[in-house]
């Protein structure tokens, strides 16, 4: 009685307000009964049991919907009678459940499940490895893949799987047959369906993947050989092309059918019929992340990733409507909060459209990037550019994710919510914890020091202006990464007619796996940074008047250089064995931004003059924050924030000066202690660090009184800040005493000794002249960052790109330092010509056009490449410059204290005394007229660049240079073309000239001589084509030499009207065409038509 009683309940469930089952042991024989009919396989009919079920609802006193009795509430089911939709589907009837061991069981008949057999036994089912494409995507590979069976019908069972049924068995057979399959760089599993299949454990145990052994000895490329080598893995497949014909062999390639469940091994056992045995590496082209322990990790995160803008979104026509219609509700609150919430309804409109309109647009970029002509031919024997953005995919994601962590203990977390759990508890007790006790700064001694003029103070509070919005708004970068809510610049800018930041780790080391190896950058709301872009402009005209000179980083008109400068020069004697005493620490300061205690923040600013409304603006944007943290997409629950600073704010900067002014304040208080004595060369300007930023230095003589002088004045700034030191990281340098005494200055503090050179704001400080080993950092980054472009099949347009703007900006730093030891920049010209021509940094004497030419200007055809060299001695001559001006700046103080005096800089002898490396900013004096410097001045101000145009060789201009190097051309075609003219074309006149054995043939005609002239203009084959281009632009001329057309295309460079042109930009990409055609036909013996030329172009 109970189980029937539940098992209605459970089906019906009937509202309070229906009649109230009553009592009545009456019906428990009918109910006998039904389960001895049923027991005993009788059958009954509809009508019957439909009555004996009404007997029972009588008994039970339960309601009969639709049968008399008691008027009820409609059921679930009579909700889509009628008019919703049941003529487009089956009537369904209540058939008795079967009892068995007192639970009810429905028994299925066996013709029917027989029936579905038969719709469904032509079917398959299909798994992407490690993606989800959508059916239109599937669809799409479906029809380009098996083009030997009709439109099949593809359905999504899950996440991932596919059910794709065929119009016969024949169709499925020869699919299940023509295996294994690819989907687009990914691993595809392809199985016959049958009855009671289990997707995930069919699907995800056993996938192929292709695997390479590099190296491999060449008498082990047998099928025989390769199966076994192959079988160490799982069950071999198939070898490539490349492997079986041994066109390619560097490494054989095999598709091997693997176990995710085991751990694939990196190396193999290999033993030849002699006995003789060797270790074999083993390399996975791809591999599931998670196969290590068996978790689909792409299920792991709980909920979906935050909505994010995509800056494509803005293009599409739609996008202004659809922001409109959000934005136009009415909300209650005030005027920041209604923001909020109209930017919530503008993110539901705008997940809408990009459901609609970029829903999986990864697979579908995938999908076109598949239909490329010409790619597996271009790159033959290689990946191809799929396969490439794939892998690049799967690596970039492999180095941003955390799939393993260690706490503290050394305990090892691997699961999402583990994970998650242990990022979200170490930053809550780094910046959701304040310090329970501070002692307060000391008012008197910052007030001794300078404060905000009332003029100042007044500048701060000014009335916002329009201008000021849109002007902060335009500065923020539109590729900036999003706060929470998922909006980035670009979409105010592009729809212009809530503090809530989100943490994203950013590994400091490669395979980071502790929680203190990983930096967090904090990426603030688009409406949060406006309001403090607004505060941070206004305290960048005042925040040079308060903090001292000692502190170079963040402040208006002050160098990182000059830093660097002036702690070179004094450290200088350190390594000498006869100086006066001299004691430094370099200290590394503990988790200097995050440790910020606002209470400190906010008595500084009171104290050094702020006016208290733009305190209590500063003070609101700090303590109503709260952090999410990303973890590999997903944020964690926020966590109200108690101290700290963002470092993704752009008040950031600023007001860690203003906390690291108290520290200056406190080092410079110590100066009247006493006992204390300054470190040699610092007396005259009461110089006792520098800093940048977090980067500090401290210099004092090296006694006891100083030392304890410096080390209570860090103390007294910790105690107020709550900022402490890394003693384990920090380092102290001591010269001028003897072994006792440094060894007690070094016990009493706790802080290891350290040597030189030592590394400080990214470059070494060194006591001698800067040589090459000094430099091999920046030498190691050159080739590190080309080595990551080596595989990406990059252009000669490209690498131009990347060697202007990365590799030049690698040494830029390095320059406007020191003068470079000339060795090191001849080794840098050398990488950059080898990566040019080559593509690697393998060492190469190639060079089709000679370094000192592509550094030449544009006007003189050329690609205006900065020449390092010339660029390092035009950034020296910046110094001198300062030096004769006498700026306002504590280098060049402490540099005409100590050494010009009363001099004139101009003409004033070299000292002797000098470093390495300023005795060469003197030596550059030379390279400058000091009767007339100011022919590098533009806009009152020294310009770099003007001094290396005077101080770089000039060439001789050319005619064609805007036909080339200023076209609006591809950058490809524009550069190819550029060798062309130069005669610098590999083609096979010049290539018979370097005495090489290759056929003169035209690579296009294969009739006569192939040079320049004849491979683009006189062969009949370029001829077709240029016959075709002059007609679809509009020309009508006889088809010249290579020099006549030369000059022609000259002409249509320098004409201003349009056909004219399109005319210059049609002959560039012809050319480039033409030259990929020659080189298709060459080494693939493929040549498009011309009609194909034309349309690729």
């Amino acid at each position: 009685m109970e189980v029937i009683r539940a098992y209605h309940n459970s089906i019906y469930q009937p509202q309070p307000s229906q009649v109230t089952p009553r009592a009545n042991n009456g019906g428990e024989p009918l109910l006998r009964a039904i389960a001895d009919q049923q027991e005993q396989g009788s059958n009954v009919s509809h009508n019957r049991m439909t009555a004996i079920m009404q007997s029972v609802h009588k008994v039970l006193g339960l309601p009969i919907g639709g049968l008399g009795g008691v008027r009820v509430n409609p059921s679930w089911a009579s909700l889509f009678k009628g008019k919703q939709l049941t003529t487009k589907g089956n009537s369904l009837t209540f058939i008795a459940p079967t009892l068995a061991d007192g639970k009810p069981v429905a028994m299925l008949d066996q013709g029917e499940l027989d029936r579905m057999t038969a719709v469904w036994k032509c079917s398959i089912v299909l798994y992407v490895v490690g993606d989800m494409p959508s059916i239109g995507v599937v669809y799409q590979f479906i029809s380009k893949e098996w083009p030997q069976v009709g439109k099949p019908t593809i359905f999504l069972y899950d996440e991932g799987y596919f059910v794709v049924r065929f119009a016969s068995m024949r169709e499925r057979e020869s699919v299940l047959m023509a295996g294994p399959f690819s989907f687009f760089g990914r691993p595809m599993i392809v199985k016959p369906w049958a009855v009671n299949f289990d997707f995930q454990a069919e699907i995800l145990r056993v996938i192929p993947i292709w695997m390479k052994f590099p190296n491999l000895p060449l008498t082990c490329w047998g099928a025989d050989s390769l199966s076994r080598i192959g079988s160490l893995v799982g069950v071999s497949l198939f070898a490539d092309e490349c492997t079986t014909n041994q066109l390619r062999v560097s490494f054989a390639r095999i598709l091997v059918e693997v176990d995710v469940t085991r751990e694939m091994p990196k190396t193999v056992l290999i033993q030849d019929p002699a006995g003789v045995t060797f270790t074999q590496k083993v390399v996975y082209e791809w591999f599931p992340p998670y196969c290590k322990t068996f978790k689909y990790k792409l299920n792991m995160q709980k909920g979906g990733r935050p909505f994010k803008f995509f800056n494509y979104m803005a293009d599409h026509q739609s996008f202004l409507d659809v922001v409109k219609e959000g934005w136009s509700k009415v909300y209650p609150g005030n005027a920041i909060l209604q923001v909020w919430h109209k930017l919530k309804g503008v993110k539901s409109s705008l997940k809408a459209l990009h459901s609609k309109e970029f829903a999986r647009l990864d697979d579908r970029i995938d999908a076109l990037r598949s239909e490329v002509d010409g790619v597996q031919d271009q790159l033959k024997n290689t990946p191809s550019d799929v396969d490439m953005h794939n892998r690049e995919r799967e690596e970039r994601y492999a180095r941003n994710s955390i799939d393993v962590l260690y706490e503290s203990s050394g305990k090892k977390l691997s699961t999402a919510d583990e994970i998650k759990e242990e990022i979200r508890g170490f930053y809550t007790g780094l910046i959701g914890t304040a310090a329970p006790i501070l002692s307060g700064i000391d008012i008197d001694m910052v007030r001794r020091g300078k404060q905000l003029t009332h003029t100042a103070a007044e500048s701060l509070l000014l009335p916002i202006s329009n201008k000021e919005i849109d002007d902060d708004l335009k500065g923020i970068d539109v590729i900036k990464a999003p706060g929470l809510d998922g909006f980035n610049s670009l979409f105010f800018i592009k729809a212009w007619e809530i503090n809530n930041t989100v943490v994203t780790l950013i590994p400091k080391v490669p395979n980071a796996s502790k929680i203190t190896e990983f930096r967090p950058i904090d990426c603030c709301t688009v409406v949060y940074k406006l309001m403090s872009k607004i505060l941070t402009s206004r305290m960048q005209g005042v925040i040079g008047d308060v903090v001292s000179e000692a502190q170079y980083g963040f402040i208006p008109g002050r160098a990182i250089a000059d830093n660097i400068l002036l702690s070179t020069e004094l450290i200088k004697c350190y390594s000498r064995k006869y100086v006066s005493p001299r004691f430094m620490v370099n200290v590394d300061l503990k988790k200097a931004y995050d440790s910020l205690e606002w209470p400190f923040l906010e008595s500084m600013l009171c104290e050094l003059g702020f006016p208290e409304r733009f305190v209590n603006w500063i003070m609101q944007c700090l303590s109503t924050v709260s952090y999410s943290i990303l973890v590999n997409g997903y944020p964690t629950k926020p966590i109200p924030a108690k101290k700290g600073l963002r470092q993704g704010d752009p008040m950031f900067p600023f007001l860690f000066a203003l906390r690291m002014e108290y520290l200056s304040r406190c080092l410079s208080d110590a100066v009247s202690s006493p006992g204390f004595h300054f470190h040699p060369r610092c007396k005259k300007l009461s110089l006792t660090h520098m800093m940048f930023a977090d980067d500090l230095l401290i210099f004092v003589r090296a006694d006891r009184g100083s030392v304890r002088a410096m080390f209570d004045s860090f103390t007294k700034f910790s105690n107020a800040s709550g900022l402490t030191t890394n003693l384990h990281k920090s380092e102290v340098y001591i010269a001028g005493v003897s072994g006792d005494v440094s060894d007690l200055i070094v016990a009493n503090l706790g802080i290891s000794r350290g040597s030189f050179p030592f590394k400080y704001l990214g470059v070494p400080l060194t006591t001698r002249k800067l040589n090459f080993s000094d430099c091999k950092p920046l030498i190691e980054k050159t080739v590190a960052r080309i080595r990551s472009w080596t595989a990406k099949m990059l252009s000669y347009a490209g690498r131009i790109q990347l060697i202007r703007s990365v590799l030049f900006g690698i040494q830029l730093y390095w320059c406007q330092v020191f003068v470079m030891p000339k060795k090191v920049m001849k080794e840098i010209h050398r990488i950059c010509r080898v990566f040019l021509w080559t593509g690697t940094d393998v060492n190469s004497r190639r060079a089709p056009v000679s370094w000192e030419h592509m550094c030449l200007p544009k006007i003189c055809g050329a690609w205006n490449l900065k020449d390092p060299i010339v660029w390092n001695r035009a950034v020296v001559l910046k110094h001198c410059w300062a030096f004769s001006q006498k700026q306002d700046r504590l280098w060049i103080k402490w540099v005409h204290i100590y050494y010009v005096k009363t001099k004139e800089f101009w003409t004033m002898d070299i000292l002797k005394g000098l470093t390495w490396s300023l005795r060469k900013v003197w030596a550059a004096r030379d390279l400058l007229d000091a009767n007339n410097p100011h022919i590098f001045i533009h806009g009152g101000k020294f310009r770099i660049q003007k001094v290396y145009k005077h101080l770089r060789q000039e060439g001789n201009q050319v005619v064609w240079q805007r036909l080339i190097c200023n076209s609006k051309a591809s950058p490809k075609g524009n550069f190819v073309t550029w060798l062309a003219v130069h005669n610098r074309l590999a083609t096979r006149e010049r290539l018979v000239s370097w005495n090489l054995n290759v056929v003169e043939h035209c690579g296009l005609c294969q009739n006569y001589r192939e040079s320049i002239s004849h491979l683009f203009f006189e062969c009949g084959f370029s001829n077709a084509v240029w016959q075709q281009v002059l007609h679809q632009c509009g020309f009508v001329k006889p088809i010249l030499t290579w020099q006549e057309e030369i000059e022609w295309a000259n002409k249509l460079s320098r004409s201003t009207k349009k056909k004219s042109k399109v005319g210059a930009i049609a002959f560039v990409e012809t050319v480039y065409a033409l030259w990929l055609q020659r080189n298709a036909n060459v080494f693939n013996s493929k040549l498009d038509s011309c009609e194909t030329v034309i349309s690729s172009m």
